[in-house]
């Protein structure tokens, strides 16, 4: 989806939308992310793990063809919206099949989300090549190909019996330290500290990186090369470290690999918020970059070895749907805080809930995980 970035806005534009209606096109996507993280977890134990997988994708290819030659801003919209809910059905499934599985990997959801990291990454820079070459819906038909590419290979190559067998009322793995047999069970008190920290983790990181680093940077005076260069900066460190968090979650545990990235990605938010130049914006980006690459695998490897059997995709869900709703809800609450409070406020008033969330965490949530 990273593809579509460069282009949709200026595509949306051109078929006559405003630009009240562009930016509701964009948070559109989070809002689709929000709903069906959640209810992907009931698809999953009423249709499978494979079919999900397979249907996603399938479902895509369509939308974004119709995205490429549709007449109007809302039809654009519509299609838009598929592709997106798509999406984020396979995302769930994807991670929730990963954890499923019996004695489940941490290097396994290391190699998975660095997979998805590196695709965001590369997405925009190859989106803007292909619009700026053959037009701005040429991106949207290179993306139905690769999700109709990815169709037929999962079609092919996913194990039919193996993915049927290891479903969610399969506990594998290691002992659950948490066996809760319905949702209620999943608010106990010593999973709320997680609950708050998906929020809280994503809320600080993506309100700083989308919203408030760049206008801070902007208003110390850097040059937009020089933001760029701090933003990629922290792009690098978030996948040197990323892979090798799952090899630190073997050795130490996921508890306190989360930890770390917690308190890591709460100083990075206070060095910005005291940065008092341009060396300073680069160190609180490097720590923000390799911490938020140290807390990424981290989490979802611990939904698998705490919670066991169908909970343990029900878990996954509420995991990314809380994050989802931190990721809609940060841009407008700390861009309305620079403006009544300034830049220093909003950061640190980020770092607050994930530093609370972290601390209760560490004090109060079981230590397990797939390799507890």
């Amino acid at each position: 989806m990273g593809l579509l970035g460069p282009v949709l806005p200026a595509y949306a534009l051109s078929l006559g939308a405003s630009a009240a209606l562009v930016g509701l096109l964009l948070s559109g996507f989070g809002v689709a992310r929000l709903v069906v993280s959640l209810s992907a977890t009931w698809l999953v134990h009423h249709v499978g793990y494979r079919r999900l997988l397979v249907g996603s994708p399938t479902l895509i290819a369509p939308a974004a063809l119709l995205c490429a030659v549709v007449g109007g801003f809302w039809g654009l919209a519509l299609f838009c919206l598929i592709e997106g809910a798509a999406a984020a059905a396979y995302g769930t499934a994807g991670t929730a099949t990963i954890v499923a599985v019996p004695d489940p990997r941490s290097r396994g959801l290391s190699s998975y989300q660095s997979a998805g990291l590196i695709g965001a990454s590369a997405g925009p820079l190859l989106g803007g090549l292909i619009a700026q070459q053959f037009g701005p819906q040429a991106p949207f038909l290179v993306y139905a190909a690769i999700a109709t590419a990815a169709a037929w290979w999962l079609q092919r190559r996913l194990d039919h019996d193996g993915l049927m067998s290891a479903g969610p009322d399969r506990p594998g793995g290691a002992a659950a330290a948490v066996k809760p047999s319905n949702w209620r069970t999943l608010a106990a008190p010593q999973l709320l500290p997680l609950w708050l920290l998906a929020f809280a983790l994503v809320f600080a990181r993506l309100g700083t990186q989308l919203v408030v680093a760049p206008l801070l940077g902007g208003a110390h005076g850097l040059s937009v090369a020089q933001i760029g260069f701090a933003f990629a900066l922290s792009g690098f460190a978030t996948l040197v470290v990323f892979y090798p968090a799952g090899r630190l979650m073997d050795r130490y545990g996921c508890k306190a690999v989360i930890t770390a990235g917690g308190l890591g990605v709460s100083a990075a938010l206070v060095v910005l918020a005291f940065a008092g130049g341009y060396a300073g914006f680069l160190v609180g980006s490097l720590v923000l970059g390799a911490s938020s690459g140290l807390a990424g695998p981290a989490p979802l490897a611990y939904v698998a070895g705490v919670l066991g059997g169908e909970q343990r995709t029900r878990g996954v869900g509420i995991y990314r749907a809380l994050g989802d709703a931190g990721a809609v809800l940060a841009p407008p609450l700390l861009g309305g805080l620079i403006t009544l409070r300034g830049y220093d406020t909003a950061l640190l008033m980020a770092a607050a809930p994930l530093l609370l969330a972290t601390t209760a965490f560490a004090w109060r949530s079981p230590a397990a995980g797939p390799t507890a």
